[in-house]
């Protein structure tokens, strides 16, 4: 199809240029053309009926191989297609990991070189690779979604574009389409969504020509999702609403036939540590989601397990923000420094080990307190703090060094334990009870237990039905409001 527009040099992120009253009409103009066009653009064809397609690589691939892995163990035998990478990120993936699963990768590069795309980023190699994949009718997934049930019914419903629909307002409507000449269209959800693209061919390419010219249209709406919705909008192409998206944190819950259909996580997204940030990976394991044990499961077999991942993992979380979930305040600082206190005197401890003390904030009050010597360890060098009282020091340790940690009557692991693999998680209790290096092994952790493992960095407490060596030594469970601690005695 010719652009209209296809002498305009890209202008990503001149906000001056995107607001120009020219520039405006400009687009007015072109997509007034391109609607025409579209009608008369014939359909590229198809070589199977239907099937699922997936965007992406690089830090969003784990999320994609966990979605892959879900479909086809919910029985889903048809075709899949994996588009990987665009023109702004190589998006490095690993294929082995969809060994066996009946994937096919698409080099979207390489299909780049034919059709010649103008803008080629994230969003918009979402539609890029829905107008030119072999599907005729498709589900599309974003990266960090995945189905919760066989889709195989459910393909031949719909004959046309049909979404699920979401509440939030973002076109900014006089920018990029006289009011007048415009119908209501609902919010689109984007990361889920069926299309016939025989049917729906001319709002295909509608909506990806909208996409090519990201530089002037994402600076007045949102993304892909939106690029759909002016599509839809502006013609009479028609549409189903499957039904809303609804939010249930931190995900979309979409459902269809009164089913929960797909999972959409867009603050839970599936990131490795080198990858973590605190926006799109707010929350952890989320219990009331359907399949959550097998996604981080799946999820935990794709990351490191290596006893050396454990600190370049810990660097990288505190390097993008970790801060504020591992160094937080808690309702239970209080009532936690009160119980350590005690023990201190109560048991005599005249040396206390925090091992994991992250910044510092409570050993310092726990120095303070008990007045005995503390030493607080942690494995991130650089967050380690200056000592202000003359019983603390801190130093660099790591945990699985278990001869570099200092002995002393106590040593205190809150909010370690819940970050680590399982099955690091035993065999270190195991050996740091087996060194009596200390009198006792004070270990802290949510009361909350998830039955899922995790990689390095991803909380899920310490479930103690998962964790068996807890089962073959004596403990004391000493609850606090949010917070259990199990008090080991080293006889």
């Amino acid at each position: 199809m010719l652009d209209p527009l296809a002498h305009v040099h890209d202008h990503t992120g001149d906000r001056k240029w995107a607001h120009c009253p020219n520039t405006i009409r400009a687009h007015y103009e072109a997509l007034d053309r391109v609607i025409d066009l579209a009608h008369n653009e014939p359909y590229v064809g198809h070589d199977y009926d239907f099937g699922v397609v997936y965007v992406g690589g690089g830090r969003y691939w784990p999320g994609i191989v966990v979605g892959v892995r879900l479909l086809r163990h919910l029985g889903y035998r048809g075709p899949i297609e994996v588009w990987r990478g665009h023109y702004a990120d190589e998006e490095p993936i690993r294929e082995f990991d969809l060994d066996g699963y009946d994937v096919r990768i698409v080099d979207a590069r390489e299909v780049a070189k034919t059709t010649q795309p103008r803008i080629f980023r994230g969003w918009e190699a979402k539609l890029h690779a829905i107008r030119y994949t072999r599907f005729r009718r498709v589900l599309f997934l974003d990266a960090d979604a995945y189905c919760v049930v066989d889709p195989t019914p459910y393909f031949d419903r719909f004959s046309d574009f049909a979404f699920w629909s979401e509440s939030r307002q973002n076109i900014r409507w006089h920018y990029v389409w006289p009011s007048h000449e415009r119908r209501d269209v609902v919010g689109v959800q984007g990361g889920q969504f069926f299309v016939d693209r025989e049917s729906a061919w001319s709002l295909v390419v509608i909506a990806e020509w909208i996409c090519q010219h990201s530089d002037f249209y994402f600076q007045h709406l949102y993304g892909d999702q939106d690029a759909w919705r002016l599509a839809l909008a502006i013609t009479e192409s028609p549409y189903t609403i499957v039904g809303p998206a609804t939010w249930q944190h931190p995900a979309f819950v979409c459902a269809l036939d009164n089913r929960r259909f797909v999972v959409h996580r867009p603050v839970s997204k599936l990131f490795r540590a080198c990858d973590w940030n605190a926006r799109d990976c707010a929350v952890d394991f989320a219990p009331h989601l359907p399949f959550e044990t097998f996604v981080w499961r799946e999820f935990a077999k794709l990351a490191e397990h290596e006893v050396e991942e454990c600190e370049p993992a810990f660097t990288s979380l505190y390097r993008r923000g970790a801060t504020r979930v591992f160094d937080s305040p808690s309702v239970d600082d209080r009532t936690y420094l009160a119980c350590i206190e005690t023990l201190a005197k109560t048991h005599s401890w005249t040396k206390i080990v925090d091992l994991g003390c992250g910044s510092g904030r409570i050993t310092r009050e726990i120095a303070r307190r008990t007045g005995v010597e503390v030493v607080g360890l942690d494995c991130v060098r650089e967050i380690l703090p200056q000592s202000d009282l003359s019983n603390l020091r801190f130093e660099y340790a790591n945990a699985f060094e278990i001869d570099s940690i200092p002995d002393g009557d106590a040593l205190l692991v809150k909010d370690v334990l819940a970050y680590w693999p399982f099955a690091h998680v035993r065999s270190w209790l195991r050996e740091v009870v087996t060194r009596s290096k200390w009198r006792y092994i004070v270990v802290t952790n949510d009361v909350t237990q998830f039955p899922s493992e995790m990689p390095f960095g991803r909380h899920h407490g310490i479930n103690l039905e998962l964790c068996d060596f807890l089962h073959e030594i004596t403990y004391t469970r000493i609850c606090l409001e949010n917070k259990a601690i199990l008090l080991i005695s080293i006889q």
